[in-house]
């Protein structure tokens, strides 16, 4: 639990300093196409903030912090009022909710587990055993309750 809310304080700071080093080349500047801030941010920013969460189980208030940190930086990205709303910005850049990017993420994870033929073996004995949740669980049902979190 520590260690979560540990990597997170560090993904966010981390994330605030790669927007400050896009800044210096001239992320906020008025000549620069909004579709290229919005590749920017998808290609540098986001990926320091959901670095390592394939393997976290995500409570609500966790997403709700992840969701808040990169609506407000992509909204700075802008410079636009951190009060505006992020998923018209989002879908106007095609950019991926935070929610979408950690499902992807676990399942691609998942995927990459299942392709080592150990941990297939693994996978296969703990599916017998009952979790309160698994990787596939959480991603599957996080993506049903996704609603919650917009």
């Amino acid at each position: 639990m520590q260690n979560r809310d540990h990597h997170i304080t560090n993904s966010k700071s981390e994330k605030k300093q790669t927007l400050v080093k896009l800044n210096r080349i001239g992320i906020n500047t008025e000549h620069l196409c909004p579709l290229m801030k919005g590749q920017l941010f998808k290609i540098y920013i986001r990926p320091i903030l959901l670095y390592g969460m394939e393997n976290i189980n995500i409570q609500k208030t966790t997403m709700n912090l992840l969701k808040r940190t990169d609506g407000n930086i992509l909204k700075m990205t802008f410079g636009l009022p951190t009060r505006c709303r992020t998923k018209d910005l989002q879908l106007a850049l095609n950019i991926n909710s935070v929610q979408n990017q950690i499902t992807k993420q676990k399942l691609d994870f998942y995927e990459r587990l299942c392709n080592n033929e150990l941990t297939q073996k693994i996978l296969q004995h703990s599916s017998k055993q009952k979790l309160d949740q698994d990787i596939l669980e959480e991603a599957f049902n996080g993506n049903r309750k996704k609603d919650e979190y917009e």
